[in-house]
């Protein structure tokens, strides 16, 4: 919007746009990241205090369906903050988490429930891409990798609720200068 204007996001449907709304109150602020085939957007939100203090980011899942739009907020797994990422065809979202101690983690929300998706002890996760599986993909970071050049990070994905280092599905050479080759992140999957 201009300057000083607050934003509204919106979506078109036969050349109608929708504004979306918002999960707070106040200055809020929010991020439509994905959409899938059942007009089903997932995103991210800000919550404000008195409309200027910030509070949190929420994962946000808008909902259009005759004309209405409902709008959930995706519950963290046990911290205050979540962010959703991307939508699959099934309404699976795939985002993350932070712990009460800080801590991210992949999350899965089925039906805005969320799952843990973490599967390697302390650590930053973040998980990038969902398809139409149920596969999940992005990257970890753990201090248990921290060997000679390894910069500690690995691409990673998740099936069916297990957590699988691509890294260890690759042969890698082990002449200089390539001995020390990771993947380091996984963007998309189909």
């Amino acid at each position: 919007g201009a300057e000083g204007r607050p934003r509204a996001l919106g979506v078109w449907s036969n050349g109608i746009r929708s504004f979306l709304p918002s999960i707070g109150t106040g200055n809020p602020a929010s991020d439509a990241r994905s959409i899938n085939h059942l007009n089903e957007i997932a995103g991210v939100g800000t919550l404000y205090k008195d409309g200027c203090s910030f509070i949190t980011t929420r994962g946000v899942l808008w909902e259009l369906e005759d004309g209405w739009i409902n709008t959930r907020s995706l519950p963290p797994i046990g911290g205050p903050e979540s962010s959703a990422y991307q939508i699959n065809a099934r309404g699976e979202i795939i985002g993350g988490s932070h712990l009460s101690g800080g801590a991210a983690h992949p999350t899965l929300w089925v039906d805005s429930q969320p799952r843990d998706l973490i599967g390697m002890g302390n650590g930053t996760v973040g998980a990038s891409q969902i398809n139409n599986r149920s596969q999940g993909v992005g990257s970890y970071q753990g201090l248990r990798f921290f060997t000679g050049y390894d910069p500690g990070k690995r691409a990673c994905l998740w099936q069916n609720n297990v957590f699988i280092d691509l890294n260890k599905l690759v042969t890698f050479t082990t002449s200089w200068p390539y001995y020390w080759t990771n993947l380091i992140a996984a963007t998309s999957i189909n």
